[in-house]
């Protein structure tokens, strides 16, 4: 059986990973923040994202055969590994239930009348873990599918959208300050590179291709960006920005209108899955490597078994209660996320530079 990844694969999980966010409120909070200059601060974001990327790709390169987590245990003391075991664990509890529970309104707005929330809960996180169970592996296969699926649903949602922008709509640019801008183009950038932090749990020596592996980094990311910015075209030019700042969900308000040859019409329910599965393959990562780092802490089947447990239930009941604005949970993660990486460079630089 082959276990490599592929530069495809790589790809297609930078994707999904960089629009992680996007069904968690990235569109409203860009919308309301800065109205028309939304599509500015993509723009911009993706350029210095870029950036982000890139530092990533070098980190990457620095762990030599190893992954992330695998790297932390063998060059940091056992007291910081565990430490930042515990910070990622936290972080990936936290991020899980914030994409569980958002997932769950979405489903709930868009699918059930008067629905159960718990059943909803239970049977989005049992699928995801069912996609996480298999490994790596299975996990990006079904990353495959899964991507087949979303360009289907985005190019018959595409099509079904551009009869009804009005192009004035998407206009004025500029009619914020500078220090607005800059702030969505922040968030923009914090949201669509946070996630990419989870590549490095892919083992360096089960990449395929790995000279191809940074350029699909990038292709990912750059397809993610662009098809953030084309949604947001299609929402502003369809809805209006006044319109489209007053839906939880602009991205499926839009579907209410598409109708294919004057009589396809009323499935929405259809296209908006498009959406949704930003979410489901999010999460099902977090889940494998939610489930590798508990590996590393060297502890007996059975009481592993509790453990990550134990985080389901955590991840489940999260979903349900928790609540954090969005922007307090992105800074949160990024600093955390800034410290991990930053140290772990250094630390390899120096056993470099020592060696």
């Amino acid at each position: 059986m082959n276990n490599k990844v592929s530069a495809v694969q790589i790809s297609i999980l930078t994707f999904f990973l960089s629009r992680g966010f996007f069904i968690m409120g990235l569109v409203p909070l860009l919308l309301r923040s800065c109205g028309v200059d939304a599509l500015l601060s993509i723009l911009l974001g993706a350029l210095i994202g870029s950036i982000i990327v890139f530092f990533y790709n070098r980190l990457n390169a620095a762990l030599s055969s190893s992954d992330l987590i695998t790297t932390i245990f063998d060059r940091f003391p056992k007291f910081f590994a565990y430490l930042f075991s515990f910070i990622i664990i936290t972080g990936i509890l936290i991020l899980g239930g914030f994409i569980l529970g958002n997932s769950s309104i979405y489903i709930q707005e868009n699918y059930l009348v008067d629905p159960s929330t718990f059943t909803i809960l239970l049977t989005f996180l049992g699928l995801c873990y069912l996609i996480a169970k298999g490994g790596l592996t299975a996990l990006l296969r079904s990353a495959e599918i899964i991507a087949i699926l979303f360009c289907l649903l985005l190019f018959l949602c595409i099509i079904g959208v551009i009869p009804i922008i009005e192009p004035t709509r998407i206009q004025p640019f500029f009619a914020n300050d500078s220090i607005t801008i800059l702030k969505s183009t922040l968030m923009y950038l914090l949201m669509t590179t946070i996630p990419l932090f989870f590549l490095l749990y892919i083992p360096k020596n089960n990449m395929r291709q790995q000279t191809k592996k940074d350029k699909a980094v990038f292709l990912g990311y750059a397809f993610a960006a662009f098809t953030i910015f084309l949604l947001f075209v299609l929402i502003i030019g369809s809805l209006g920005i006044d319109l489209a700042s007053y839906y939880q969900f602009p991205e499926t308000a839009i579907l209410k209108k598409v109708s294919y040859f004057h009589f396809i019409e009323r499935i929405e329910g259809i296209l908006s899955l498009t959406f949704l599965l930003d979410g489901l393959l999010f999460l099902s990562y977090l889940l494998y490597c939610l489930k590798q780092t508990l590996k590393h802490l060297k502890m007996p089947e059975k009481i592993f078994k509790i453990i990550f447990g134990i985080c389901l239930l955590i991840i489940f009941f999260l979903g349900k209660w928790l609540y954090i604005p969005l922007e307090k949970l992105i800074f949160f993660l990024a600093i955390w996320i800034i410290i991990i990486t930053s140290l772990t460079f250094l630390q390899l630089h120096l056993t470099k530079k020592k060696n």
